[in-house]
């Protein structure tokens, strides 16, 4: 069962409650879970000719360009939880040394 399965049968198993049950509200952080396991694409800023990466989600700070090339970064936001899709960044997250 996919993340997107999931939310959708917990979605119509919340219409059945009232909104302001406790059951609605487990529900809801249950959904807000689930979200935060799709990977996201992250924010960019450039400041001073150096990528910066933003949650997608609670827009805080994940990392910039140069940290990523020493392989330091992580699959998931460390405020929030949110999985990162880097897959749009790989040229810039591999450490691209050449080995003679």
């Amino acid at each position: 069962m996919t993340n997107e399965q999931v939310i959708k049968m917990l979605t119509k198993i919340a219409i059945q409650y009232d909104e302001e049950s406790q059951e609605s509200k487990a529900i809801g952080m249950a959904i807000k879970s689930v979200e935060k396991q799709i990977p996201k694409k992250p924010q960019i800023a450039k400041k001073e000719n150096i990528k910066e990466y933003y949650c997608a989600n609670c827009n805080g700070y994940i990392n910039n360009a140069y940290d990523m090339r020493l392989s330091n970064r992580g699959n998931n936001c460390k405020l929030c939880g949110q999985a990162i899709d880097w897959s749009d960044e790989v040229g810039v997250i591999k450490n691209e040394r050449k080995i003679y």
